[in-house]
């Protein structure tokens, strides 16, 4: 339901074709189109064990450089083939499509695709759904708008057609889905969101903070949430005629809180697949 209240368009696409570059359980690509047009490029199974793991223990920030070794053979450039002859394949048979994936993934797969002269031609029907947060995507800083201009020109489709999903691991359901200019629109009917100074006092419009809010769907425990993540937030959208609060489109962390989310749970699938691989 917030999916579709906000980017309501996505309902008239003909022939809608979705498809996850995360593991199929842990991905909304089989509940917006018809499971034959649903493609899972990375499937696995998921036990709790794994997400728990995941979500907690350290990870190494060097999965880039195993993604995009440049000895041939490679275990990252097999993967990075086999990615991208999949979406092209699929991209070729249907007129348009969802793609759901990690920053870093996307990082790493529009720069193979430009560095081996390739490039998929989606369009302007086709979309992408970034979500898992960007403090995996690579030692060196990328901002949001370069990595959109590098999978923009790599996988041929408008820059502004690629959005970012901001969710929380405590949270039932998103905590924001970002408008064209970025801004990042919180699902208000489902949710209570509200920015903390130090004293975990409410901050005024615009100030940066910590993110918290007020989640009734959870039952398992108490639905008031104070996340690591630092935001800042407005009444209304600066830019576009949406209604409702917003957060600003640079989500990061706190001073001293640690690195968790759910694009830990891909870098252990594909850290996994390169093993074998190897």
């Amino acid at each position: 339901m917030t999916y579709f209240s906000m980017y309501p368009e996505v309902l008239t696409l003909p022939g809608l074709a979705s498809i996850t570059l995360w593991p199929l359980d842990f991905s909304w690509a089989d509940l917006i189109t018809d499971p034959a047009q649903t493609h899972a490029l990375l499937d696995k199974k998921l036990g709790i064990a794994a997400v728990i793991r995941a979500m907690t223990v350290p990870r190494s920030r060097s999965i880039i450089d195993r993604l995009l070794g440049r000895q041939a053979g490679s275990q990252g450039l097999i993967l990075l083939t086999e990615l991208t002859d999949l979406l092209q394949e699929i991209a070729d048979s249907a007129p348009a499509g969802v793609v759901w994936t990690p920053p870093f993934v996307l990082y790493a797969l529009a720069r193979f695709i430009q560095e081996k002269g390739r490039r998929i031609n989606l369009g302007s029907s086709w979309r992408i759904e970034l979500g898992g947060g960007w403090k995996l995507l690579h030692e060196k800083p990328l901002s949001e708008a370069e990595l959109k201009k590098l999978a923009s020109s790599a996988l041929g489709l408008p820059a502004e057609q690629i959005y970012d999903i901001y969710g929380s691991t405590e949270c039932l359901g998103l905590c924001g889905l970002s408008c064209e200019a970025g801004y990042k629109h919180v699902p208000h009917a489902v949710l209570h969101p509200m920015v903390l100074d130090e004293q975990m006092q409410p901050l005024p419009d615009g100030q940066w903070g910590r993110f918290a809010y007020l989640n009734p769907l959870g039952r398992a425990y108490p639905g008031f949430i104070v996340t690591g993540d630092r935001v800042r937030m407005w009444r209304r959208c600066p830019a576009c005629t949406r209604t409702g609060l917003v957060l600003d489109s640079q989500v990061g962390r706190m001073a001293g809180a640690e690195d968790r989310g759910c694009a830990n749970i891909v870098q252990d699938l594909i850290n996994e697949r390169l093993t074998i691989l190897s």
